[in-house]
């Protein structure tokens, strides 16, 4: 199932947000910013929010 996941790029640090399901065949990605390809996912938007309520 696709979700909203929080990726970090590993060049220039650069957080954003893209659609994302870890189940999938992977798909090549790459920074917003720098482009570069070395991004990776960290977690699903929706596990951050129940972290700041928690």
């Amino acid at each position: 199932m696709e979700k909203m996941w929080v990726f970090k790029c590993q060049r220039c640090g650069c957080d954003y947000q893209e659609v994302y399901d870890p189940k999938a065949a992977l798909r090549e990605r790459s920074c917003p910013q720098c482009r570069s390809n070395s991004v990776r996912p960290l977690h699903d938007v929706d596990s951050t929010k129940r972290q700041a309520k928690g």
